[in-house]
């Protein structure tokens, strides 16, 4: 079965719009992007007749390309066949072309071998571009496309004499294109597209060269890697004049960015796109290399071989010239319309500096919507302009004058001025800018007298709708902040009461409430108390009973209740009742009477109920305290007592037991007596030592405000007292040590003097403080057992916490 177009066209996967054939490309130039322009270009260089033929012949070259792929390679014995197989082959390449985006083509007449054979076309692409640029042609234009239809039929038929007739063409008015395709014998005079090139054509000294080197926009092509690997001097002229790098630069081999440097940021996104297969045209194209500036109309197309992008030709028209002039026709039309659209609301003028004239200046010229605009009687008299100035504006009006005509500074004051025919003050900006004369001294002042009464009133109704928006801005302000301030004195204080005297205050300061208050859920009997009322003030019994009925239904449905004015109701003040949960339990109320007579935003609503919500969590973070410090309290109480307990009861049980033998002691041995008078005397100071030492930790503020001598000492007597073990105190220097230092330092030698008594089994121990200039050391020693660093157990505590306390205070312990 013979192949169809469809069994080898296909889109170009890297190339959107480019169709292939095989290995074939379908068309020769980028219609598009590309055609139109070179069309002109070569139609200005060599004139119409050349640019015909040579895009006939290009037509013709590639339609016989083309339709080769469709010729079998080994020809078959039916003749019949054959001329079935040219005949479908002739229909394919016809659908493949119009395929290819280049019209829409219908074979009216098929006669094979080749008798004649008619082809008609719409919107065959030279035809649409005349068409879409507005233009009619006076002969057909379609010289590409008949050349390519000759391509096809000579080559499928095995000719090369079969030659195109275009009858008909859009372009020039006809509802179709129309092409006759016969013998060249059969054409006689009329002009004709033939598959073998101009006679005339190949003694134009390579037309083409000439063509790339005349043509006044340049040419280059690159490849993969931005390099140059030719271009038209055009193109060369262009790097010289708008670039650091000048025409001799410009060689086979130098990079782009060599060439133009400091256009990266522009051109790489370009150059990646075209890299990427696209055809990339852009107009107006800003660049600037070396701080020149320049503007391009450009058209990049990648080059492709073997379905891979090699380079692209980069074809560049200058455009500065014409964007620069496009710009200022730009800003001088939007003068210009703004002039026109406001010109009720202005008036122009010129003033010629005179210092003979009160003013110093004299008026030469002034449009006469200036009667209209300010009410002035005489316009050319200047003095006039000054006459109905607002007193308050004069003295700065005057001063701006003559400003300008002494010194040629810019004119531009806003004043009020009284219109006499309106009968009301109105505002108007004058604005002027100075000519020099030759020698520098301002000889005109060109400008504008603008009526923006309308602008004014605006602002001043905008300047209104500020202070109004401020002043939400502000509420809404005040109303976060108070929001702030709860969450902060919640997370500050854990004093219930003061927590909800502080909230409640703010509450009632921010909405200009007349009371607020906190009902709370007792723990234990669930029965709702009120906690408190801001400001205080008493509340009547049946008062106090409708508000916790409503109170208990807020509760129970666990929303909050909005109660508006309604003096039916009795209700003079709006109420705002809301619920009070933490984790999902009910606690209280929170409730907030308003002003007499107002009411509640719905901002102050959703404010009130934030509240609610952070308040319920504060009042539970202070109910928790408040456990945590009975727990603490009790368990303080319990750790007093067995310090009691076991040092200063245990001691005075001693003491007591020595009072007593005492007497008959020192009636049967004196010396014994003595002796046991001493011990008696050192248990009663150990007991007031430690009665010493537990009261300064009921206060702890005691620790950091004594001396950390009289500290240690109290300890030494305390141990000497209890442990019967002999301390000696030993200070060197003055210490003025940090308090933190100092609790540190008592704390490690209260765990050492206590390990001493109760594991050392010692006699006698050592405590030395010497303090130097930034310096303080405390040494702890005993004639003990001593005991074996590494043996001590994980679970003692004692030597870890003393560790911890010297690390904390920037202290090294051994």
């Amino acid at each position: 079965m013979n192949p169809t177009y469809q069994d080898f066209l296909a889109q170009d996967p890297h190339h959107p719009g480019v169709l292939r054939f095989g290995g074939a490309r379908m068309a020769l130039l980028d219609i598009e992007a590309g055609f139109w322009g070179l069309r002109r270009q070569m139609e200005a260089l060599v004139g119409k007749r050349l640019t015909d033929a040579v895009l006939q012949q290009a037509g013709a070259n590639g339609g016989a390309s083309f339709a080769r792929s469709f010729v079998e390679q080994e020809s078959g014995s039916d003749r019949q066949q054959t001329a079935d197989d040219g005949r479908q082959a002739l229909r394919d390449c016809v659908a493949a072309y119009q395929a290819a985006g280049f019209g829409r083509f219908e074979i009216e007449v098929l006669e094979w071998p080749v008798g004649r054979v008619v082809v008609r076309a719409w919107d065959a692409f030279e035809a649409w571009m005349v068409r879409q640029h507005g233009q009619r042609a006076e002969r057909p234009v379609c010289a590409y496309s008949a050349g390519v239809l000759v391509g096809f039929v000579n080559v499928l038929a095995g000719r090369n004499d079969v030659v195109c007739i275009q009858h008909a063409c859009q372009a020039q008015g006809a509802d179709s294109c129309l092409f006759e395709l016969l013998p060249a014998e059969a054409a006689g005079d009329v002009p004709v597209v033939a598959l073998a090139p101009d006679p005339a054509l190949g003694r134009q000294l390579n037309l083409l060269e000439i063509l790339f080197d005349r043509m006044p926009a340049g040419i280059a092509i690159f490849d993969r890697d931005l390099r140059l690997r030719r271009c038209n001097p055009t193109w060369a002229g262009f790097i010289d004049r708008y670039t650091p790098s000048t025409a001799s630069q410009v060689i086979p081999g130098v990079h782009f960015f060599d060439l133009a440097p400091g256009t990266e940021e522009a051109a790489m996104p370009i150059f990646e796109r075209v890299l990427a297969g696209e055809t990339v045209r852009v107009n107006g194209l800003r660049l600037e290399s070396g701080g020149i500036a320049s503007y391009w109309d450009v058209v990049f197309t990648p080059l492709i071989e073997d379905g891979e992008v090699v380079g692209f030709v980069d074809v560049t028209t200058d455009a500065t010239e014409r964007v620069q002039t496009e710009q200022a026709l730009r800003e001088s039309e939007a003068h210009f319309r703004s002039l026109l659209e406001n010109a009720r609301n202005f008036a122009v003028y010129r003033l010629a500096v005179d210092p003979n004239s009160p003013y110093g200046a004299q008026v030469v010229m002034v449009s006469p919507s200036i009667k209209e605009i300010t009410g002035v009687s005489d316009p050319y008299r200047f003095e006039s302009w000054f006459e109905n100035v607002h007193p308050e504006d004069l003295p700065k009006a005057v001063e701006a004058n003559r400003r300008a005509v002494e010194m040629g500074e810019p004119y531009s004051q806003p004043v009020r001025v009284y219109h006499p025919q309106k009968k009301q003050w109105i505002w108007v900006h004058t604005a002027s800018t100075p000519v020099f004369d030759a020698e520098g001294h301002p000889a005109y002042f060109n400008g504008l007298i603008i009526d923006i009464t309308e602008q004014k009133r605006a602002e001043e109704a905008l300047q209104l709708a500020y202070q109004t928006l401020e002043q939400r801005v502000e509420e809404r302000t005040r109303e976060l902040q108070t929001l702030l301030d709860v969450v902060a004195t919640a997370s500050r204080s854990l004093n219930l009461d003061e927590m909800l005297t502080q909230t409640l205050d703010r509450l009632v300061a921010l909405v200009g409430a007349s009371r607020a208050g906190v009902m709370l859920l007792d723990d234990e009997t669930g029965e709702l108390r009120p906690r408190m009322i801001r400001p205080e003030r008493a509340i009547a019994l049946e008062d106090m009973a409708e508000m916790a009925q409503a109170c208990r239904a807020v509760i129970a449905s666990g929303e909050p209740l909005y109660v508006p004015v309604d003096e039916t109701l009795g209700h003079a003040e709006p109420g705002a009742l809301l619920p009070l949960r933490a984790r999902g339990q009910p606690l209280g109320v929170l409730v907030i009477i308003g002003p007499e007579g107002g009411r509640f935003s719905q901002g102050r609503m959703a404010l009130f109920e934030s509240i609610a919500d952070q308040l319920g969590v504060a009042v539970e973070n202070a109910r928790l305290y408040e456990q945590a410090e009975e727990a603490a309290a009790a368990a303080e109480r319990s750790r007093l007592a067995r310090d009691l307990h076991d040092a200063v009861t245990q001691t005075l049980f001693s003491a007591s037991l020595i009072a007593e033998v005492l007497p008959r002691i020192w009636e049967r041995d004196p010396d014994e007596g003595e002796r046991r008078l001493e011990e008696l005397r050192q248990l009663t100071r150990g007991a007031l030592a430690e009665m010493r030492t537990l009261l300064l930790e009921l206060r702890p503020s005691a620790l950091a405000e004594a001396k950390l001598s009289d500290l240690l000492r109290q300890l030494a007597e305390s141990i000497t007292g209890r442990a019967r073990v002999e301390v000696e105190l030993m200070v060197e220097g003055e210490c003025s040590l940090p308090p933190e230092v100092k609790v540190a330092f008592y704390r490690i030698a209260q765990e050492a003097l206590n390990n001493v008594a109760k594991h050392a089994g010692a006699s006698r121990a050592q405590v030395s403080l010497r303090c130097g200039p930034g310096r303080a050391e405390l040494c702890i020693r005993d004639n003990g057992r001593g005991f074996d660093l590494d043996a001590v157990p994980p679970e003692s505590l004692g030597l870890g916490i003393m560790r911890e306390r010297a690390e904390a205070v920037g202290a090294v312990l051994e």
